[in-house]
């Protein structure tokens, strides 16, 4: 939902964003990421996963992998995955 409200408030400075909810991440909708990409070559994406090996970087191979040249930038947090013994 900040995503959403985020949106708005670029809006209200006359900076197109928009809000994409991909609802499901598998299967990831591949198709959807290409089409936004393409049309600004900027890429933002806001993950509540861990920074480091998240959907974030997933998200950011579709577009290379389909050959776009985007800016891609991530928010997300940036702590130690935990593990097990």
């Amino acid at each position: 939902h900040r995503s959403l409200e985020a949106a708005t408030i670029l809006s209200e400075r006359e900076i197109e964003a928009t809000a994409v909810d991909l609802r499901t991440v598998s299967p990831l909708d591949r198709n959807l990421i290409v089409e936004m990409a393409a049309k600004t070559a900027k890429v933002v994406v806001v993950d509540e996963d861990y920074e480091a090996f998240g959907l974030s970087g997933e998200i950011a191979a579709v577009p290379a992998e389909s050959g776009l040249k985007v800016s891609f930038r991530r928010v997300a947090t940036n702590t130690q995955i935990p593990y097990s013994r």
